[in-house]
Order: C-alpha cells, then structure tokens, then sequence
C-alpha cells in the first residue's frame, strides 16, 4: 500500500450515525468480521466472539440497556467532574439504536505467562503482588 493511500484510508475514516432503512447483506457482515479477526491482539488469543444481530427487538434491547446504564452514571457525582464532553457522550450511547444490523464483539478477559506467575507469586510474595 503506497503511503497516500494510507493516508487516505485513515483520514476518510469516518463514524455513522444515520443509517438508511434497509437491510445489510449477510456477506458483508461476514466480510467485516473476517477483516476483523486481523487485528493484533494481545498474545495472538483471538479470544473474541462476534454475534450478528439483525432482530430489531434484540437491537432495541441492547439499546436500552446500554442507555438506562449511561444515564445512571450520568448521574454520579464523578460524570459531572468530567464536564459536558462526558454528558454529551452519555446522552447518545445508544446511538446504534436505528442502525438495520449490528455486530456485537464479546471477548474473555486475556491473561499473559508473566500475569498468571505474579498472581501465583503474589499470594506469598509482597514484591510480585507490587510489579
């Protein structure tokens, strides 16, 4: 790839709002979790799942959910300390809400050699328990 056109890929990037009312085809929601699955990741787990959601409800659900949570903790005392970028942000979590499909990303939590012989270590070992 010649730098310019990455330089275009990167500055044309953009994040949708809006989408039209219509359904996605299957082979490019497939397509887009393909390219996804070649994104570095920590020790090369790939410990991701990727759910297609096309159910409107089930949308509509994960919107709510997502919303009811951002306006509790738009709520909290430690929301207001960060200012309106953070309301901003919170009043349009669930944004995806009108969007015809969506790709839900779950992952189990990685844990490195070096992470799994400190937890061990630092049941008995002040130092590992710091580092």
């Amino acid at each position: 790839m010649k730098t310019t056109e990455l330089d275009n890929l990167i500055k044309g990037r953009r994040s949708v709002r809006a989408w039209q009312n219509k359904p996605v085809p299957e082979e490019e929601l497939l397509h887009a979790i393909e390219l996804a699955t070649y994104a570095p990741n920590a020790g090369n787990q790939q410990n991701w799942r990727f759910y297609v959601i096309l159910k409107r409800e089930i949308i509509n659900s994960i919107a709510d959910a997502v919303q009811s949570n951002t306006d509790l903790m738009s709520s909290w005392p430690e929301a207001n300390k960060l200012g309106d970028a953070v309301t901003g942000m919170f009043k349009r979590a669930s944004f995806f809400r009108a969007a015809p499909a969506a790709i839900a990303v779950a992952a189990s939590q990685y844990q490195s050699p070096v992470d799994k012989i400190l937890e061990l270590r630092g049941k008995t070992d002040p130092k590992a328990m710091q580092i």
